[in-house]
């Protein structure tokens, strides 16, 4: 998610922004994730978004693994944990889009390897 229109100065210029991720495996939910962000005086606060402008999420489910592997920490910080379902789940924030991308990216192959055993993926842009 990104604030709004960042190069163009366009930040926080929208009334509600709300998201609701479902994830089910055999009929029972694993993992749920609800957000809702009214833009406001405390939007730019420490532990909300702060100076952040882009917001990541990833998910994980079906590994071999009980337990979530260490998140790296390198700004742009990222939190994480495993769901009361047993789904590996970060989030993390950026003042840079490219900065978020590129720790989304390491932090994704980082789970994938450590959850599944899997080999990094190449992407082609």
């Amino acid at each position: 998610m990104a604030t709004g229109r960042v190069q163009m100065g366009e930040r926080l210029q929208f009334a509600e922004y709300r998201s609701e991720v479902e994830v089910w495996v055999g009929g029972a939910r694993v993992y749920l994730d609800r957000q809702r962000l009214r833009p406001g005086p405390q939007t730019r606060a420490p532990g909300v978004l702060g100076q952040a402008d882009y917001v990541a999420a990833g998910v994980w489910v079906g590994g071999s693994r009980p337990e979530a592997p260490p998140v790296p920490a390198p700004p742009p910080g990222w939190a994480g944990g495993l769901s009361a379902g047993g789904a590996a789940w970060v989030r993390g924030a950026a003042a840079s889009g490219p900065v978020l991308d590129r720790a989304a990216q390491q932090l994704r192959e980082e789970r994938r390897a450590a959850l599944f055993g899997a080999e990094a993926l190449e992407w082609r842009r």
